[in-house]
């Protein structure tokens, strides 16, 4: 999400020619969130996130994982999947269709061929 998603496929792509059958997690913001941060989102008074040059809509992370020569995807989850019981209105929102690819960041597993 700090990279431009050119310097992210680079990173990726670097790091799969580099170590063979290693893994890389990452997380991922959607696009929505990505052009809010770049125009100054404020979460608290005196708080300003920085930002966020890249976002991408969950329905898109295996097309763009497997377009990463040697890496696959293991699972894509939302913040909200390893975390049910303290995320409950995150895990609710996110089977709503629209509100799931406007907002849910993701948590990538990903394992280098």
């Amino acid at each position: 999400m700090y990279f431009k998603e050119e310097d992210v496929r680079w990173l990726l792509t670097q790091i799969a020619q580099r170590f063979p059958g290693a893994e890389v997690f990452f997380d991922t913001i959607t696009p929505f969130l990505s052009q809010r941060s770049m125009e100054g989102l404020k979460i608290t008074k005196r708080y300003t996130i920085p930002p966020m040059l890249w976002g991408i809509r969950v329905h898109e992370i295996p097309t763009f994982v497997n377009s990463i020569p040697g890496l696959a995807t293991i699972t894509v989850q939302t913040y909200a999947d390893p975390f049910p019981q303290r995320m409950r209105l995150y895990k609710i929102l996110s089977f709503v269709q629209f509100l799931r690819n406007l907002l849910a960041g993701c948590l990538i597993h990903g394992r280098i061929q």
